[in-house]
């Protein structure tokens, strides 16, 4: 089998996004899709929360709904439909469901060692990690196929706000913690998205926090907005091998950065806060660099003062 010479064209994204109800995860997997598929693409969305057609007056995609049991298989074969359909984005909203739903694997991992323990509290510890080695293997093949489909995957999951007990600290109760949140999922697919995205609850659209984003990619979208078709557009662009306006734009923005940085912090300070909000997200992985360069160039400035090379009134005259 020969090889071939890589090239920076034809890559599929597998994209994660999260967040609790009412974040907009949903709308937001739809924005991408649109984006990604372009003026003649085909999105097919595969719902098993019942309701993708709330969206169809503001998208145009083709919808197939799994219900119970929610099995990995299930999921694989309704992504096989959707590719034989033509799909050139596929949005799975939840995958959560393959995991702690009706059916899913949290269901019959507890069915299982229930049966083989026969009640048994201790032997159900004892076999618990081994009805999971059984069990496993039909997760990791569900995402071995979606990672070789062909085609953009987007995955939506449920997530919850974790709470914290507050017993004997000052009420018997329990509270939320302020962005805190336990993702309903087996949770290792991390190591297989091509990124992941948490939504904030907050400010639904909007990106609490990026789980996990390649500096390839956060170098060509600004995830400090709210998500839109146009992310879809500078991802499909990334993807196809595709030269990006919005490189030249933070090249452009990180030149003007360099420059404020090299003349001393309150040159960086006043620079940024010159910034638009969306400038100052897309500057977000620079700035601590900018900062310490900055802060360098003071030091270096202050050094020449201590060492009497400062220029008198005098001298400044006779210059």
């Amino acid at each position: 089998m020969p090889f071939d010479l890589a090239t920076p064209r034809n890559r599929k994204l597998l994209i994660g996004l999260s967040g609790t109800s009412g974040s907009g995860k949903t709308r937001s997997a739809l924005e991408l899709a649109t984006g990604l598929v372009g003026k003649d693409g085909k999105i097919c969305f595969i719902d098993t929360e019942h309701r993708a057609n709330w969206y169809a007056d503001k998208f145009k995609f083709y919808s197939n709904t799994i219900s119970r049991p929610y099995t990995p298989e299930a999921y694989s074969k309704a992504a096989r439909e959707a590719v034989e359909a033509g799909a050139d984005v596929i949005i799975v909203d939840s995958m959560s469901h393959a995991w702690g739903g009706p059916g899913g694997l949290l269901q019959e991992h507890g069915e299982l060692v229930e049966k083989r323990s026969g009640g048994d509290a201790a032997k159900a510890e004892r076999i618990s990690q081994l009805c999971w080695a059984r069990l496993k293997p039909r997760w990791n093949f569900m995402f071995n196929e979606f990672l070789t489909l062909g085609v953009h995957v987007i995955l939506c999951y449920r997530a919850k706000e974790v709470a914290e007990n507050l017993r004997g600290k000052t009420r018997n109760k329990l509270r939320m913690k302020s962005g805190a949140m336990d993702i309903i999922s087996e949770g290792g697919e991390i190591f297989d998205l091509t990124l992941s995205l948490l939504m904030d609850t907050n400010r639904p659209g909007y990106v609490l926090e990026a789980l996990k984003l390649p500096d390839e990619i956060r170098n060509v979208a600004n995830f400090s907005d709210r998500l839109s078709r146009h992310h879809g557009e500078l991802l499909r662009a990334w993807a196809d091998g595709e030269a990006l306006q919005d490189d030249k734009e933070y090249e452009d923005l990180k030149t003007r950065a360099n420059e404020a940085a090299s003349n001393g912090f309150e040159s960086l300070r006043t620079f940024w806060q010159g910034l638009t909000p969306q400038e100052q997200g897309r500057l977000q992985p620079d700035k601590d660099r900018l900062k310490r360069a900055a802060q360098n160039i003071d030091e270096m400035n202050t050094s020449l003062d201590d060492d009497g090379m400062t220029l008198t009134p005098d001298d400044q005259a006779v210059a």
